[in-house]
């Protein structure tokens, strides 16, 4: 049976801000948390140490909630209006006064930056290229040089346009994953710091692709070895691990285009042209928020709301993260 479009209706759109009203109790039915439920009860292989951004705020894990349907045209990207939306996005997170300062607040000193896009789906969904443009961009106006920069799954040819760095090829260190060794691939050990750029899609295994799978199956020597019980011990296993925690400095969720069903591939008929982009230190907050946005998103358009996400609930309970919405600051804004 042919499958039915699921672009964006008008009345979807008049409806968003609307919608947004319901994002606190949806994320609690997205996640399937009891609705008097604050924190997820602690195991006892929570991830050690605690990483940085539970450490660094105690309280609540920021994450930003950008908004901008002039950034996305059909399949197209206004790249002057992303660029406009990604800047404001980093000074919300940062409470920075200029775009440059707040790069400089997450990015620190480092000097050899590794940028991880996804592939899966990338082509059809296409707005990676776009974004790495604008990080790019960004990145050199606050002082980090091209030559720096490593661009982690993308085309080949925009590694040239944008001078950047040739990722090393090649595997290296050694980490524990269900009881099997494992390596990283060896841009993670070249790298000072990580930017995690991921796509928000369905996933048919793991029931969604984002910030906290983006990294976990797409920096290990053998990803296809982690997908049984939906991905949910081993996310937490390899993303956990000392190595990559303390160099993720950044998540950013790419929901211009949004795959709302049949991912992690992508077709045009299961893209929805959202305009929203989710930015945070706390990849499991991340990734709760947009799950919520995901299941919010298929609902309008006559899908079950409810996705099953294991890996997400399984890294909140072992600390990885926040996924209660109580325990998320979220910070939202729609940019005319």
């Amino acid at each position: 049976m042919a499958r039915k479009s699921v672009k964006r209706s008008t009345a979807g759109r008049a409806a968003r801000l609307s919608r947004r009203d319901l994002l606190q109790a949806a994320a609690v039915a997205a996640l399937g948390l009891p609705s008097g439920a604050r924190g997820a009860t602690v195991a006892p292989d929570a991830v050690a140490p605690t990483p940085w951004w539970l450490a660094q705020f105690p309280e609540r894990s920021r994450v930003v909630d950008a908004h901008a349907s002039s950034v996305v045209h059909g399949a197209s990207v206004d790249e002057m209006n992303l660029r406009d939306l990604l800047g404001r996005t980093i000074r919300e997170l940062t409470a920075a006064r200029s775009i440059e300062s707040g790069w400089k607040m997450i990015l620190g000193d480092a000097r050899r930056i590794a940028v991880k896009f996804n592939q899966v789906g990338a082509d059809v969904i296409g707005t990676s290229t776009s974004f790495a443009r604008q990080i790019v961009h960004q990145l050199n106006e606050a002082g980090y040089p091209s030559k720096e920069i490593m661009l982690i799954e993308t085309p080949p040819n925009l590694r040239h346009e944008l001078e950047t760095r040739e990722p090393p090829v090649g595997w290296g260190g050694h980490l524990r994953v269900a009881d099997q060794d494992d390596q990283f691939a060896r841009y993670v050990l070249e790298a000072d710091a990580i930017i995690n750029v991921a796509l928000l899609k369905t996933h048919q295994i793991a029931g969604m692709t984002g910030c906290l799978k983006n990294i976990s199956h797409g920096i290990v020597r053998h990803p296809g070895r982690y997908h049984a019980q939906a991905c949910a011990p081993f996310i937490t296993q390899i993303f956990g691990h000392p190595e990559v925690t303390r160099r993720v400095r950044l998540n950013l969720l790419d929901g211009l285009r949004m795959v709302i069903r049949n991912g992690p591939d992508a077709r045009e008929a299961d893209i929805v042209n959202y305009g929203g982009l989710l930015a945070g230190f706390d990849p499991v907050a991340v990734d709760q928020i947009g799950l919520t946005l995901l299941a919010l998103e298929r609902r309008q358009h006559g899908l079950p709301g409810y996705i099953d996400v294991p890996a997400l609930e399984y890294a909140a309970r072992r600390r990885l993260g926040r996924a209660h919405p109580a325990d998320i600051q979220r910070i939202a804004f729609e940019m005319s």
